[in-house]
């Protein structure tokens, strides 16, 4: 078992398939690609799979239905997460769920106790935590590089593109791109949260129904400041903009690169660059189906599934309340 390889069914054929979990999963050695599914048929001739030599089956039912697949990832609209999920989840299938497993607790809750009655393996790839430059982050932090961290700013800009599925929705940007960062800010910093602040905003030039703005101020109980600022309606060229300041020195940190810069009396200090290896695709998402794949094999619990990703999903359903009752929002 230890070195058979997984073989792993994917539902959802969409954007993040494409540009995401397929690339990478073709170069991970621990799985192989049984069968794609997806409502658009075309999906074979638009994701190649002819010619890697992927099996392009007609329904969810008949990939969950196969014997042959042991794992299934589930990149399909938030809407349908908690029906596909249980069903594979009931067929014996361990499952690996795209962010955010559904966008609500109570049903991620039965998904989570469903997979303990069968024994079955669930969690959620929210990718951030596994990208290389915030992996050296949390390194930096946990090193005590930069002392205690006392105030963080994220400000991400960008014109956000939806799905149809995502127009009509009451709730976007907060629950599709800044439930990324809350799952950063937990993985960085902890869950010792004290409180939750949140404003969000529909902008008129953008066409989907929910937020396109939101800010998120959270309070650590060391009182320790970070501040969410997401733009997905934005009219300048999108960019991604972090520093983290600490008592003894600060970080900088974007998708690609990471600067240290340390306090050092007397003398003048420079930001310096930090190598970080690898890249996010292949190796965050890799990582993130890694999870999985080194408990089905060894057995040994691994610190984050969906029961950690609950904690995730409280962070943004108080967001939203802080939001709609215009107050702070006590954790």
């Amino acid at each position: 078992m230890l070195n058979q390889k997984i073989k792993i069914g994917i539902i959802g054929g969409g954007h993040i398939v494409k540009t995401a979990h397929l690339p990478s999963y073709v170069e991970n050695s621990d799985v192989e690609i049984s069968g794609i599914t997806d409502f658009d048929a075309n999906v074979e001739e638009k994701l190649n799979l002819r010619k890697l030599g992927i099996q392009f089956i007609a329904s969810t039912e008949e990939l969950l239905k196969r014997k042959d697949i042991e794992l299934v990832v589930v990149a399909t609209p938030t809407d349908s997460h908690f029906e596909i999920c249980s069903s594979a989840l009931e067929l014996g299938k361990h499952v690996l769920c795209q962010k955010p497993l559904g966008g609500k607790i109570a049903p991620a809750i039965k998904l989570i106790n469903l997979a303990e009655e069968k024994g079955l393996i669930l969690t959620v790839n929210d990718s951030f935590r596994w990208y290389p430059t915030f992996k050296k982050v949390k390194k930096i932090i946990s090193d005590g590089q930069i002392g205690d961290p006392f105030f963080t700013l994220f400000e991400d800009c960008g014109w956000s593109d939806f799905r149809a599925h995502e127009q009509l929705g009451d709730r976007f940007l907060l629950l599709r791109n800044s439930s990324h960062k809350l799952d950063l800010f937990r993985y960085w910093f902890g869950d010792n949260i004290k409180s939750i602040e949140s404003k969000i905003e529909h902008v008129k030039h953008h066409n989907v129904k929910g937020e396109t703005l939101t800010t998120v101020s959270l309070k650590y109980a060391d009182n320790h400041l970070v501040q969410l600022i997401d733009n997905g309606a934005s009219s300048a060229p999108g960019y991604r903009r972090i520093v983290i300041h600490g008592t003894k020195g600060a970080v900088r940190v974007d998708d690609k690169s990471v600067e240290l810069f340390n306090k050092k009396h007397g003398i003048r200090s420079k930001w310096k660059r930090v190598q970080v290896e690898g890249s996010i695709i292949p190796h965050a998402f890799n990582e993130v189906l890694g999870t999985l794949i080194e408990k089905i094999k060894s057995g040994k619990e691994v610190y984050y599934d969906a029961k950690d990703y609950i904690n995730t999903l409280k962070l943004i359903e108080n967001a939203y309340l802080s939001a709609q009752k215009k107050k702070t929002i006590d954790l």
